[in-house]
């Protein structure tokens, strides 16, 4: 509604839990071949199941740079693609990837998440599970994740795992992983 999502229907369900199918992630370092983006080009043209669009992340993207075939049949579907399909590439090298895909991309340039938002979303997490958690706590795996949401969750799932609903900041601390 309004580019946010509700939470509530059965789309937003399904990206929250990792079911849509319509969203595609593709390593490019590790699916990146030339036989992987022609697979990729094929599989574009059928029409998204239950979603609007299909969505292809191709992640390091930068990592097709060392096969020319593989950006060749990127490029194929990128010249004209389906009216359904969107991609959305991400790197942090963007100046491996060749200027024709560049110049058929929008660019956004993200940046690390700050640390009180990175807190303010894992408190909204450990709220909604029942956890009690201290602010010391909440700042370690914060500063641990250094601006990765994905992090601070992971972070989260695992301190809770190994130290129940109340861990304290010295269980952190005292952890193997070095949340400090």
């Amino acid at each position: 509604v309004d580019g946010d999502t509700c939470d509530q229907c059965p789309s937003c369900l399904a990206h929250d839990s990792g079911r849509a199918i319509d969203l595609i992630e593709i390593d490019s370092a590790n699916g990146g071949n030339v036989d992987g983006m022609r697979d990729l080009a094929e599989k574009a043209m059928y029409t998204p199941v239950n979603s609007r669009y299909k969505v292809y992340i191709l992640d390091e993207i930068h990592s097709l740079a060392a096969s020319s075939q593989a950006f060749n049949a990127l490029l194929k579907i990128l010249e004209e693609p389906p009216p359904h399909v969107i991609f959305a590439f991400a790197t942090t090298e963007p100046e491996k990837v060749i200027p024709t895909i560049l110049s058929r991309s929008q660019r956004f340039e993200l940046s690390r998440i700050p640390i009180n938002t990175v807190i303010k979303r894992l408190t909204q997490i450990a709220d909604s599970e029942g956890f009690t958690i201290d602010s010391a706590s909440y700042r370690l795996m914060a500063r641990y994740a250094t601006g990765s949401l994905r992090d601070a969750v992971n972070a989260l799932d695992r301190v809770t795992a190994s130290f129940g609903p109340s861990p304290s900041a010295e269980d952190i601390r005292a952890s193997p992983v070095s949340y400090t």
